[in-house]
């Protein structure tokens, strides 16, 4: 009777490929992202294939899914980095807009990010308006990066619902030319 199946086994099986792939898997990694990003892809890599460990169905066949993992993990990373480059650049665009337009900014977005449920707005204000990673706001909000990730999500989507809402705009950039500049959000 074999016991790869099980949930121990699967385990054990999980173990023993990070310890036997781990410089491949590190290689791999650290020939897509910068070095100091390399622990931080495997440990989320490591995480998920840990969580998801029920969906591995043939444990023979584990290296090719843990590299599976890993791209997907490196894709996620990306996605991350290129959306804080994305509000970056529309910090910096904002930033740069003549003074006449910049005088009397709008404070929509930062109002309403307070209004979302605590755990959305603290990871939001830590991604989003801070320079922490997903790992880093994970951490230091004492959750997984699944978990925050979730809420991040849900943080951006209710950010952006209440935008449209009370301004009318579905982006904080697009909320300083909104109609709500002067009265409306000096009452938030």
């Amino acid at each position: 009777m074999t016991t790869q199946g099980t949930p121990s086994a699967k385990h054990e099986v999980l173990a023993r490929a990070l310890t036997e792939h781990r410089g491949a898997l590190r290689a791999f990694v650290r020939a897509r992202v910068e070095p100091h990003d390399v622990d931080d892809v495997l440990q989320a890599a490591t995480l998920k294939a840990t969580e998801h460990l029920d969906a591995l169905e043939d444990p023979t066949k584990i290296r090719a899914w843990l590299f599976r993992i890993v791209r997907n993990t490196l894709t996620d990373a990306h996605r991350a980095r290129a959306s804080r480059r994305a509000l970056v650049y529309e910090s910096a665009a904002l930033a740069a807009l003549p003074e006449s337009s910049a005088a009397t900014p709008c404070g929509c977005g930062i109002t309403l990010a307070d209004s979302l449920p605590p755990q959305q707005s603290a990871v939001l204000r830590l991604v989003d308006l801070g320079d922490a990673t997903l790992s880093e706001a994970a951490d230091s909000l004492g959750i997984t990066v699944n978990n925050a990730t979730v809420r991040l999500h849900r943080a951006r989507r209710g950010l952006r619902e209440r935008l449209k809402q009370h301004c009318g705009v579905l982006s904080a950039r697009d909320c300083n030319d909104c109609a709500c500049v002067s009265e409306a959000c000096s009452a938030h």
